[in-house]
């Protein structure tokens, strides 16, 4: 029980720093809170902000306003976004997007597959007339052939007869 007054006659700092330990009152560690989760309290009861007297404390002061208690930049980026009016005016989107070929009509279809008709028609006329072309080479080889050697056959009788002429005496 003695323990528990003499812990209470103690006086209790909410810093952990005796009052009269500052010298300077401007340097004083303001309360950072009560403990309580309560940020209405917080609020209501504002730090008590030490008056600056000089340069160097203006500076620090206007230093902790925009840098260190600055609003956080998701909550301003956010507020932005949620009072932010997006208005475009309507543009027609063509139907065929840009590198994308145009899709085939019904004509486009008929005029493509009469043009394969006509060019397949033409590879038929032309493999035909190669066809006939080495047909007619061939005969006229025979006929040549022939030819020679209906030449040859008649040397062969001319040979003969000279022969014949030459070997019956006069």
């Amino acid at each position: 029980m003695e323990d528990a007054e003499s812990i209470a006659k103690k006086p209790r700092f909410s810093s952990g720093f005796p009052a009269d330990f500052f010298s300077d009152p401007s340097r004083i560690v303001p309360i950072v809170g009560n403990g309580s989760d309560d940020e209405e309290e917080e609020k209501q009861q504002p730090a008590a902000a030490p008056v600056a007297s000089t340069p160097l404390d203006l500076e620090w002061e206007r230093f902790q306003r925009e840098v260190v208690n600055a609003p956080d930049a998701n909550e301003t980026k956010k507020e932005a976004y949620e009072n932010a009016t997006v208005f475009a005016e309507p543009v027609l989107a063509s139907e065929i997007p840009e590198g994308f070929p145009a899709p085939e009509t019904q004509s486009d279809r008929r005029s493509r597959s009469k043009r394969q008709k006509e060019l397949d028609d033409r590879e038929l006329i032309m493999d035909r007339l190669l066809e006939e072309e080495r047909a007619q080479e061939e005969a006229d080889m025979k006929v040549v052939s022939m030819k020679n050697r209906l030449d040859l056959l008649r040397q062969k009788r001319e040979a003969a007869k000279a022969a014949k002429a030459s070997s019956v005496p006069a």
